[in-house]
């Protein structure tokens, strides 16, 4: 009822993996999936036999599109990532050094340190929190946001 009045969208959509638990659809999805089987010289009775090897290649059923839940998203600022080096001078350190030397040595770093993130740049960032589905991959889901 659904198919004839048009209610559905991508995300209800689908597909086999091929496996020797699947049993494909009779329409053109499982044409194609026959035709690409056979080009590589396969069959879904192929993915049974691997039993006599020890293996079990089950197969599935992969929704053609799936939406994140839980998605939120926020702007940050965050520190913008440097390569810079820390310019220490070197220091010569003996266990006869005195308090003075000491405090003159950690002042001298403190005063490194403070000139360093002082010229650090702030830059926007995106966030994203999310919850994917078993099988599915966020790489792919962040590949989809941001290609042109």
């Amino acid at each position: 009822d659904d198919i004839t009045c048009h209610r559905y969208s991508l995300s209800d959509i689908i597909l086999p993996v091929p496996g020797s638990h699947v049993v494909c659809p009779n329409n053109d999805v499982s044409t194609r999936l026959y035709e690409m089987l056979t080009a590589v010289s396969l069959s879904l009775s192929s993915f049974k036999l691997l039993r006599h090897f020890g293996l079990t290649v089950p197969g599935a059923y992969r929704h053609l599109v799936t939406r994140p839940q839980y998605l939120t998203s926020k702007l940050v600022e965050k520190v913008k990532p440097s390569v810079q080096v820390l310019p220490v001078s070197p220091v010569k350190t003996s266990s006869s050094m005195s308090c003075d030397q000491s405090h003159d040595v950690a002042t001298q770093l403190h005063d490194e340190c403070s000139t360093l993130q002082k010229t650090k740049e702030l830059e926007s960032a995106l966030e994203l929190e999310f919850s994917l589905g078993p099988s599915c991959y966020a790489t792919s889901m962040l590949r989809e946001i941001i290609q042109d």
